[in-house]
Protein backbone atom coordinates (compact mmCIF):
# COMPACT_ATOMS: atom_id res chain seq x y z
CA UNK A 1 0.00 0.00 0.00
CA UNK A 2 1.43 3.65 -1.32
CA UNK A 3 0.99 6.32 1.84
CA UNK A 4 1.58 10.03 1.09
CA UNK A 5 2.52 12.34 3.60
CA UNK A 6 1.81 15.72 3.48
CA UNK A 7 3.64 18.39 5.38
CA UNK A 8 4.68 22.07 5.36
CA UNK A 9 7.34 23.45 7.78
CA UNK A 10 10.72 22.27 9.16
CA UNK A 11 9.20 20.88 12.41
CA UNK A 12 6.42 19.35 10.57
CA UNK A 13 9.15 17.76 7.77
CA UNK A 14 10.97 15.70 11.08
CA UNK A 15 7.54 14.45 12.34
CA UNK A 16 7.32 13.03 8.41
CA UNK A 17 10.41 11.57 7.81
CA UNK A 18 10.04 10.01 11.54
CA UNK A 19 6.44 8.74 10.37
CA UNK A 20 7.98 7.37 6.79
CA UNK A 21 10.45 5.33 8.74
CA UNK A 22 8.49 3.94 11.22
CA UNK A 23 5.26 2.96 9.42
CA UNK A 24 7.72 0.99 7.66
CA UNK A 25 8.38 -1.73 10.33
CA UNK A 26 5.40 -1.39 11.76
CA UNK A 27 3.15 -2.51 9.04
CA UNK A 28 6.01 -5.43 8.06
CA UNK A 29 7.31 -3.91 5.20
CA UNK A 30 3.60 -3.81 3.42
CA UNK A 31 3.18 -0.16 2.82
CA UNK A 32 5.39 2.37 0.75
CA UNK A 33 5.64 5.81 2.42
CA UNK A 34 5.77 9.04 0.19
CA UNK A 35 7.64 12.05 1.88
CA UNK A 36 8.80 14.75 -0.40
CA UNK A 37 12.04 15.18 1.07
CA UNK A 38 13.63 11.81 0.83
CA UNK A 39 11.25 10.48 -1.49
CA UNK A 40 12.33 12.51 -4.71
CA UNK A 41 15.95 11.80 -6.73
CA UNK A 42 18.08 13.74 -6.93
CA UNK A 43 17.76 15.52 -10.21
CA UNK A 44 13.90 14.14 -11.09
CA UNK A 45 11.26 16.76 -11.82
CA UNK A 46 9.83 17.11 -8.23
CA UNK A 47 6.44 18.91 -9.03
CA UNK A 48 5.77 15.73 -11.04
CA UNK A 49 6.76 13.28 -9.19
CA UNK A 50 4.64 14.93 -6.09
CA UNK A 51 1.44 14.59 -8.04
CA UNK A 52 2.17 11.15 -9.60
CA UNK A 53 2.16 9.60 -6.16
CA UNK A 54 -0.70 12.13 -5.17
CA UNK A 55 -2.35 10.34 -7.69
CA UNK A 56 -1.15 6.74 -7.06
CA UNK A 57 -1.52 7.21 -3.20
CA UNK A 58 -4.04 4.72 -1.36
CA UNK A 59 -3.94 6.71 1.62
CA UNK A 60 -3.14 10.02 3.22
CA UNK A 61 -1.44 11.53 5.89
CA UNK A 62 -1.45 15.03 6.02
CA UNK A 63 0.44 16.70 9.48
CA UNK A 64 -1.42 20.06 10.79
CA UNK A 65 0.08 22.71 13.26
CA UNK A 66 -0.87 26.33 13.99
CA UNK A 67 1.79 27.55 11.58
CA UNK A 68 0.95 25.60 8.14
CA UNK A 69 -2.61 25.45 8.18
CA UNK A 70 -3.20 27.70 6.31
CA UNK A 71 -0.50 26.90 4.10
CA UNK A 72 -1.39 27.23 0.01
CA UNK A 73 0.61 24.11 -0.68
CA UNK A 74 0.13 21.90 2.12
CA UNK A 75 -4.00 22.33 0.92
CA UNK A 76 -3.00 21.84 -2.38
CA UNK A 77 -2.14 18.20 -1.72
CA UNK A 78 -4.94 17.31 1.09
CA UNK A 79 -7.43 18.18 -1.56
CA UNK A 80 -5.91 16.52 -4.29
CA UNK A 81 -5.94 13.20 -1.79
CA UNK A 82 -9.33 13.82 -1.06
CA UNK A 83 -10.36 14.50 -4.57
CA UNK A 84 -10.70 10.59 -4.57
CA UNK A 85 -14.08 10.16 -2.47
CA UNK A 86 -12.66 6.44 -1.77
CA UNK A 87 -9.37 7.21 -0.43
CA UNK A 88 -9.47 7.49 3.20
CA UNK A 89 -7.14 10.90 4.28
CA UNK A 90 -6.13 11.26 8.11
CA UNK A 91 -5.31 14.40 9.42
CA UNK A 92 -2.70 14.94 12.43
CA UNK A 93 -2.78 17.48 14.71
CA UNK A 94 0.65 18.80 15.93
CA UNK A 95 0.31 21.64 18.29
CA UNK A 96 -3.38 22.64 17.90
CA UNK A 97 -6.71 20.82 19.16
CA UNK A 98 -8.84 19.28 15.41
CA UNK A 99 -11.68 22.19 16.63
CA UNK A 100 -8.74 24.98 15.88
CA UNK A 101 -8.81 23.96 12.61
CA UNK A 102 -9.62 26.87 10.11
CA UNK A 103 -8.68 25.82 6.76
CA UNK A 104 -10.60 23.16 4.51
CA UNK A 105 -8.80 20.43 6.20
CA UNK A 106 -11.42 21.20 9.17
CA UNK A 107 -14.35 18.51 8.11
CA UNK A 108 -11.59 15.74 8.21
CA UNK A 109 -11.86 13.50 10.99
CA UNK A 110 -8.52 14.49 12.88
CA UNK A 111 -6.22 12.95 15.21
CA UNK A 112 -4.13 14.50 18.06
CA UNK A 113 -0.31 13.93 17.78
CA UNK A 114 -0.06 14.59 21.86
CA UNK A 115 -2.28 11.71 21.97
CA UNK A 116 -0.41 8.23 22.41
CA UNK A 117 -4.14 6.19 22.48
CA UNK A 118 -5.44 8.42 19.54
CA UNK A 119 -2.60 7.93 17.49
CA UNK A 120 -2.68 4.47 18.22
CA UNK A 121 -5.77 3.95 16.72
CA UNK A 122 -4.87 5.69 13.88
CA UNK A 123 -1.38 3.73 13.16
CA UNK A 124 -3.97 0.20 13.61
CA UNK A 125 -6.34 1.63 11.51
CA UNK A 126 -3.24 1.56 8.76
CA UNK A 127 -1.85 -2.06 9.34
CA UNK A 128 -4.86 -3.43 9.52
CA UNK A 129 -5.08 -2.43 5.68
CA UNK A 130 -1.90 -2.66 4.79
CA UNK A 131 -1.03 -5.87 6.68
CA UNK A 132 -4.47 -7.33 8.11
CA UNK A 133 -3.05 -10.80 9.06
CA UNK A 134 -0.92 -8.65 11.70
CA UNK A 135 -2.18 -10.02 14.97
CA UNK A 136 -2.73 -7.81 17.57
CA UNK A 137 0.02 -8.52 20.13
CA UNK A 138 2.64 -8.00 17.30
CA UNK A 139 1.09 -4.79 16.57
CA UNK A 140 1.43 -3.74 20.22
CA UNK A 141 5.02 -5.04 20.40
CA UNK A 142 6.02 -3.13 17.11
CA UNK A 143 4.18 -0.16 18.11
CA UNK A 144 6.27 -0.03 21.65
CA UNK A 145 9.27 -0.50 19.45
CA UNK A 146 9.03 2.59 17.35
CA UNK A 147 6.45 5.36 19.42
CA UNK A 148 9.50 6.84 21.01
CA UNK A 149 10.64 7.41 17.19
CA UNK A 150 7.26 9.24 16.58
CA UNK A 151 6.52 11.08 20.21
CA UNK A 152 10.28 12.74 20.06
CA UNK A 153 9.88 13.55 16.35
CA UNK A 154 7.98 16.95 16.80
CA UNK A 155 10.09 19.46 18.29
CA UNK A 156 8.70 23.24 17.19
CA UNK A 157 11.65 25.38 17.52
CA UNK A 158 10.89 29.62 17.20
CA UNK A 159 11.42 31.04 14.20
CA UNK A 160 10.69 27.92 12.18
CA UNK A 161 9.78 29.07 8.72
CA UNK A 162 7.47 27.36 5.85
CA UNK A 163 8.81 25.50 3.37
CA UNK A 164 8.54 28.04 -0.13
CA UNK A 165 5.67 26.57 -2.40
CA UNK A 166 7.14 25.32 -5.37
CA UNK A 167 3.94 27.12 -7.02
CA UNK A 168 2.39 29.98 -6.76
CA UNK A 169 -1.54 29.35 -5.62
CA UNK A 170 -2.40 30.83 -9.36
CA UNK A 171 -0.77 28.17 -10.73
CA UNK A 172 -1.97 25.61 -8.41
CA UNK A 173 -5.53 26.89 -9.59
CA UNK A 174 -4.52 26.54 -12.72
CA UNK A 175 -3.49 23.06 -12.70
CA UNK A 176 -6.86 21.93 -10.86
CA UNK A 177 -8.74 23.63 -13.34
CA UNK A 178 -6.51 21.31 -16.11
CA UNK A 179 -7.27 18.28 -13.73
CA UNK A 180 -11.01 18.88 -13.52
CA UNK A 181 -10.73 19.47 -17.89
CA UNK A 182 -8.68 16.09 -18.53
CA UNK A 183 -11.62 14.02 -16.26
CA UNK A 184 -14.23 15.63 -18.51
CA UNK A 185 -12.72 14.26 -21.30
CA UNK A 186 -11.93 11.33 -20.17
CA UNK A 187 -15.82 10.96 -19.30
CA UNK A 188 -16.37 11.67 -22.51
CA UNK A 189 -14.37 9.18 -24.28
CA UNK A 190 -15.90 6.52 -21.75
CA UNK A 191 -19.22 7.17 -23.13
CA UNK A 192 -18.15 5.52 -26.27
CA UNK A 193 -16.36 3.36 -25.24
CA UNK A 194 -17.80 -1.14 -24.94
CA UNK A 195 -18.16 -0.80 -21.04
CA UNK A 196 -20.53 2.11 -21.51
CA UNK A 197 -22.55 0.15 -24.14
CA UNK A 198 -22.37 -2.82 -21.51
CA UNK A 199 -24.10 -0.39 -19.18
CA UNK A 200 -26.62 1.29 -21.46
CA UNK A 201 -27.83 -2.14 -22.45
CA UNK A 202 -28.34 -3.12 -18.50
CA UNK A 203 -30.25 0.04 -18.20
CA UNK A 204 -32.67 -0.29 -21.19
CA UNK A 205 -32.13 -4.46 -22.09
CA UNK A 206 -32.51 -5.35 -25.50
CA UNK A 207 -31.04 -7.60 -28.38
CA UNK A 208 -32.08 -5.38 -30.64
CA UNK A 209 -28.92 -3.68 -32.84
CA UNK A 210 -31.33 -0.42 -33.58
CA UNK A 211 -32.22 -0.62 -29.98
CA UNK A 212 -28.72 -0.42 -28.74
CA UNK A 213 -27.90 2.32 -31.87
CA UNK A 214 -31.13 4.35 -30.44
CA UNK A 215 -30.60 4.39 -26.77
CA UNK A 216 -26.93 5.64 -27.31
CA UNK A 217 -28.29 8.40 -29.47
CA UNK A 218 -30.69 9.78 -26.70
CA UNK A 219 -27.88 9.49 -24.05
CA UNK A 220 -25.47 11.05 -26.21
CA UNK A 221 -28.19 13.95 -27.32
CA UNK A 222 -29.38 14.09 -23.33
CA UNK A 223 -25.59 15.15 -22.46
CA UNK A 224 -25.21 17.36 -24.97
CA UNK A 225 -28.74 19.47 -24.34
CA UNK A 226 -27.47 19.34 -20.95
CA UNK A 227 -24.18 21.09 -21.16
CA UNK A 228 -25.96 23.97 -23.42
CA UNK A 229 -28.17 24.54 -20.86
CA UNK A 230 -25.85 25.31 -18.90
CA UNK A 231 -24.13 27.65 -21.31
CA UNK A 232 -27.64 29.51 -22.64
CA UNK A 233 -27.98 29.94 -18.77
CA UNK A 234 -24.59 31.35 -18.06
CA UNK A 235 -24.39 33.74 -20.94
CA UNK A 236 -28.06 35.28 -20.12
CA UNK A 237 -27.27 35.40 -16.68
CA UNK A 238 -30.69 32.83 -16.38
CA UNK A 239 -33.04 35.14 -18.40
CA UNK A 240 -33.02 32.49 -21.42
CA UNK A 241 -33.95 28.89 -20.79
CA UNK A 242 -32.67 26.33 -23.56
CA UNK A 243 -36.23 23.76 -23.88
CA UNK A 244 -35.73 22.51 -26.85
CA UNK A 245 -32.57 20.94 -29.48
CA UNK A 246 -31.49 19.40 -32.30
CA UNK A 247 -29.18 18.42 -35.11
CA UNK A 248 -29.87 17.14 -38.64
CA UNK A 249 -27.52 16.45 -41.35
CA UNK A 250 -25.00 19.18 -39.67
CA UNK A 251 -27.89 22.29 -39.18
CA UNK A 252 -28.37 23.16 -35.84
CA UNK A 253 -32.30 24.15 -34.28
CA UNK A 254 -33.29 25.18 -30.71
CA UNK A 255 -35.91 26.94 -29.00
CA UNK A 256 -35.27 29.36 -26.50
CA UNK A 257 -37.28 30.48 -24.00
CA UNK A 258 -36.81 34.41 -22.70
CA UNK A 259 -38.49 35.48 -19.79
CA UNK A 260 -40.94 38.37 -19.17
CA UNK A 261 -37.62 40.80 -17.86
CA UNK A 262 -34.73 39.32 -20.42
CA UNK A 263 -33.54 42.23 -22.29
CA UNK A 264 -32.77 42.06 -25.68
CA UNK A 265 -28.92 41.74 -24.30
CA UNK A 266 -29.88 38.07 -23.01
CA UNK A 267 -31.13 37.05 -26.29
CA UNK A 268 -28.45 38.04 -28.34
CA UNK A 269 -25.50 36.51 -25.60
CA UNK A 270 -27.58 32.94 -25.73
CA UNK A 271 -27.54 32.91 -29.75
CA UNK A 272 -24.26 33.98 -29.55
CA UNK A 273 -22.95 30.96 -26.96
CA UNK A 274 -24.71 28.78 -29.06
CA UNK A 275 -23.33 29.94 -32.47
CA UNK A 276 -19.43 29.87 -30.37
CA UNK A 277 -20.17 26.25 -29.62
CA UNK A 278 -21.40 25.31 -32.92
CA UNK A 279 -18.94 27.70 -35.39
CA UNK A 280 -19.83 25.38 -38.70
CA UNK A 281 -23.40 24.97 -38.51
CA UNK A 282 -25.65 26.78 -39.90
CA UNK A 283 -28.57 27.66 -36.86
CA UNK A 284 -32.40 28.42 -36.43
CA UNK A 285 -33.34 29.56 -33.69
CA UNK A 286 -36.97 30.03 -32.34
CA UNK A 287 -37.72 32.37 -29.39
CA UNK A 288 -40.82 32.34 -27.26
CA UNK A 289 -41.58 33.69 -23.76
CA UNK A 290 -42.64 32.02 -20.34
CA UNK A 291 -46.12 33.59 -19.17
CA UNK A 292 -46.74 34.75 -15.48
CA UNK A 293 -47.77 30.99 -14.96
CA UNK A 294 -45.02 29.32 -13.97
CA UNK A 295 -44.12 26.36 -16.58
CA UNK A 296 -46.30 27.83 -19.62
CA UNK A 297 -44.67 28.31 -22.75
CA UNK A 298 -46.46 30.92 -24.80
CA UNK A 299 -46.54 30.00 -28.82
CA UNK A 300 -47.97 33.03 -30.05
CA UNK A 301 -45.54 35.68 -31.26
CA UNK A 302 -42.72 33.46 -31.74
CA UNK A 303 -40.02 34.51 -33.73
CA UNK A 304 -37.23 32.31 -35.92
CA UNK A 305 -34.13 33.67 -35.70
CA UNK A 306 -31.17 32.73 -38.50
CA UNK A 307 -27.86 34.13 -38.18
CA UNK A 308 -25.95 34.47 -41.08
CA UNK A 309 -23.04 31.67 -41.40
CA UNK A 310 -19.91 32.44 -39.62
Amino acid sequence: MKIFISWSGSSEQAVAEALQSTLTELCASDVEVFVSSRSISKGANGIAVIEANLDSSAFGIVLVSKKNQSAAWLNYEAGWLASTLDRPVATICLDLRPSDITSPLAPRQATQFSDPADMETLLREIVRVANPSMNDRTFATLLASVWPTIRDSWKPRDGDGETTDPRSERDMLSELVERVRAIEAQQLADATSPMFDRAIAARYPSNSFKAKERRRSMEVAHASAARLTQLVDEASAGNVSLIEFGETDGNIYAVLSSKADAAPADREAAVRALRRRYPESKMRITFGQESAKRGIFETEGIRAYEPHEP
